[in-house]
C-alpha cells in the first residue's frame, strides 16, 4: 500500500511534512518484475507491492506479509537493495478528500530471489473503500518509464538495477528536492478521474 499512517513531524523550513515509513518488494521474474495498481481516492498509479511496518514488525517481516496479502505470493531470500530517503509533495485526491500535503517519507526496498504461489488480486481492508488494489502483475523493466508510477524518484534505479541482475550492492538514496510522487511528470497530480474496473481473474 502506497500510503502509510501519517506522523506528524516538527516544524521543519516553513511547510509541516508527514514523515511515513514503507517497505516494499522487488520481485523479479526475468526482465520483469512485479508491480500493483492501485487506486486511491480516484488517482490510479502502479508501485511495487509493500506497506508501513506494524509495531514491533521486522522490515523482513513485513515485505513477506505485505505481499502476501496484495498479490497472494510467498517471498523468499530477500536482499536489501534501496534505502530511500526524500521529500515530496502530493496532491493525489485532494479533491476528494484525500491526503494532499508535504510528505518525509523512509524507504526500504528489498529484492525477493525466491517468490512462489499464483498471483491474487489482494485488498487493503485497513483503508475501506478509497484504497483498492486493481490490478498486479508482472512487467517489463522496459515499461516502466511509460507508467504512472510511485515513487517516480526509484524508477531510473530500478531499471538499472534490473539490468544488472540486482546484483549490486545496497544503495543509499537521499533526495531533498521537493517533488511530486508520481510520474509521469507531465500528468496532472491534482486531477481526479474514475479508476478501471477491479481485475478479478487469478494469473
Amino acid at each position: 500500500m502506497p500510503v502509510m499512517v501519517d506522523t506528524p513531524s516538527t516544524p521543519h523550513s516553513p511547510a509541516f511534512y508527514r514523515v511515513r515509513t514503507r517497505v516494499a518488494a522487488i520481485i523479479p521474474q526475468g526482465n520483469e518484475i512485479l508491480l500493483v495498481s492501485y487506486c486511491f481516492y480516484g488517482e490510479q498509479f502502479w508501485s511495487l507491492p509493500g506497506g508501513a511496518p506494524l509495531a514491533g514488525e521486522p522490515p523482513r517481516q513485513t515485505v513477506q506479509r505485505e505481499v502476501w496479502e496484495e498479490t497472494g505470493l510467498r517471498v523468499d531470500d530477500l536482499r536489501l537493495l534501496f534505502i530511500s530517503d526524500h521529500l515530496y509533495r502530493s496532491g493525489i485526491g485532494i479533491d476528494a478528500g484525500g491526503p494532499g500535503g508535504l510528505y518525509h517519507e523512509l524507504g526500504l526496498y528489498f529484492v525477493a530471489f525466491r517468490h512462489s504461489g499464483a498471483i491474487k488480486i489482494g485488498d487493503e481492508p485497513e483503508h475501506g473503500a478509497q484504497h483498492i488494489i486493481r490490478d498486479c502483475r508482472f512487467v517489463a523493466l522496459s515499461d516502466i518509464p511509460s507508467l504512472i508510477f510511485y515513487p517516480s524518484h526509484i524508477v531510473q534505479p530500478l531499471i538499472d538495477a534490473g539490468l544488472a541482475g540486482f546484483d549490486i550492492p545496497c544503495r543509499y538514496m537521499e533526495n531533498r528536492g521537493m517533488h511530486d510522487h508520481i510520474a509521469p511528470a507531465p500528468r496532472a497530480i491534482l486531477s481526479v478521474g474514475a479508476c478501471e474496473p477491479i481485475k478479478t481473474e487469478t494469473r
